[in-house]
């Protein structure tokens, strides 16, 4: 009776500490982003306006040039690197979800962008593009 109590409480305590992953993230990264730096293999990009507006489950890019895009998303705290999932289009039949590594720490806001169907081992611009993002305030 004691090892299944003992069992039980842990398997309680992993599910609240993962639940408690996502719901930190997810609190954390709510609100107004400005992208300050784009690079890639070290190199930096040309210097864009954008600005990415997490609020619940909804992303909303707005570029300085171009069309504001509105999208859902989740996150996926478990994986290492954490992986950020963004539904563009949810009514198209073979949409499939973006897959971008991201990093959160403070009011900084890594995301790297692979290739579709390749998987990130580390949020960097080694091959990719990255994007550094800071909290507006």
């Amino acid at each position: 009776m004691k090892t299944t109590t003992l069992v039980l409480t842990l398997i309680a305590v992993c599910g609240f500490a993962a639940d408690s992953a996502i719901a930190g993230d997810q609190e954390n990264i709510q609100g107004t982003w400005t992208l300050e730096t784009g690079s890639m293999d070290g190199k930096p990009l040309p210097r864009v306006t954008v600005v990415y507006v997490f609020t619940g489950k909804t992303l909303i890019v707005r570029p300085e040039a171009g069309k504001e895009q509105k999208a859902t998303f989740t996150l996926e705290t478990t994986s290492n690197p954490k992986v950020l999932v963004v539904q563009q289009d949810q009514h198209a039949p073979d949409a499939k979800p973006d897959r971008t590594p991201y990093q959160l720490d403070g009011d900084t806001l890594k995301i790297a962008f692979p290739s579709p169907d390749e998987k990130l081992a580390e949020v960097s611009d080694k091959g990719h593009i990255l994007f550094i993002l800071k909290r507006k305030k």
